[in-house]
């Protein structure tokens, strides 16, 4: 239901409440994890994580429920259902698992080869690499709603998130490949030695995955669901394959190696070949 919210909040064109729940989880999620050290409880990390999403989701529900959605409704012209939903989220889901997967399974194939002490290194740029990632992917998610509302202006709408996310994450990838050093060393010096190549590399990676991520977006919104599932098929098959045969020789710089490679090999035929799915939605029932 967390992660649903979002969606939701998103849809309904109240992003700034996205953050706002976010920022209640956390706040309330410190603070219960404080109480927790002091009353030494042994499970005080799961009730801190517990409580601050039973808070969260009062909290989001009421603003949804009670406001959010009922002035969308007000406000939203009568439009026919669309067909072939249950198809549509069946496919979109199955494409999103190749594409968690591909987040979610380096970190264990970096446990499982190098072992724990590396995988600590490596966890830690990747927490700080994965945050760019994420600002192109919640942009799809607005990319979307807009696409629903003007089918007409998806082309429009893509080239300008296109425009603004290069922009914003132009600035930010620069500060962290500068900095890199730096913002590792904060948790121990250690980190910084073994992780700051790798977070250099993550956060390069993060300017092609722009183009993807809005591939995978517009494909989506235009329902032609084939180019948005093959393109997470091939991320997760490229990520993982090439992580798992360059980790051995590279350590954990060939996983950032890997991302980087993937991205690169994705992005320049989208470039190329942009008219195949950068295109106006066909219908305004899609």
């Amino acid at each position: 239901m967390f992660v649903m919210q979002d969606g939701a909040l998103t849809a309904v064109r109240r992003p700034g409440w996205v953050v706002a729940e976010n920022l209640v989880f956390a706040c309330v999620k410190i603070g219960l994890l404080g109480v927790g050290a002091v009353l030494a409880l042994h499970s005080g990390i799961l009730a801190s994580w517990a409580g601050a999403l039973a808070v969260s989701l009062l909290v989001t529900n009421f603003v949804l429920l009670r406001r959010a959605v009922p002035q969308h409704v007000r406000g939203s012209t009568v439009a026919e259902r669309p067909k072939g939903v249950l198809g549509y989220a069946s496919a979109d889901y199955v494409g999103s698992l190749f594409r968690m997967a591909a987040y979610t399974l380096v970190p264990l194939i970096v446990l499982d080869q190098l072992g724990a002490e590396q995988s600590a290194y490596f966890s830690l740029a990747w927490i700080v690499g994965y945050v760019l990632y994420l600002v192109a992917r919640n942009l799809g998610s607005s990319l979307l709603v807009e696409a629903v509302r003007s089918p007409g202006r998806l082309v429009e709408h893509a080239l300008k998130v296109l425009r603004h996310a290069t922009l914003l994450l132009g600035s930010a990838v620069v500060l962290v490949v500068a900095l890199a050093p730096q913002i590792l060393s904060f948790f121990g010096a250690e980190y910084a030695e073994h992780g700051t190549t790798l977070l250099r590399l993550l956060a390069l990676s993060s300017l092609p995955n722009i183009l993807v991520s809005i591939a995978i977006d517009s494909s989506r919104a235009r329902r032609r669901l084939r180019w948005a599932v093959g393109l997470q098929v091939a991320m997760c098959v490229l990520v993982l394959g090439l992580t798992r045969l360059l980790l051995p020789v590279m350590g954990i710089t060939g996983a950032g190696v890997a991302w980087l490679a993937t991205m690169c090999l994705l992005a320049a035929p989208l470039l190329i070949w942009r008219t195949r799915w950068l295109t106006a939605v066909p219908g305004r029932s899609s």
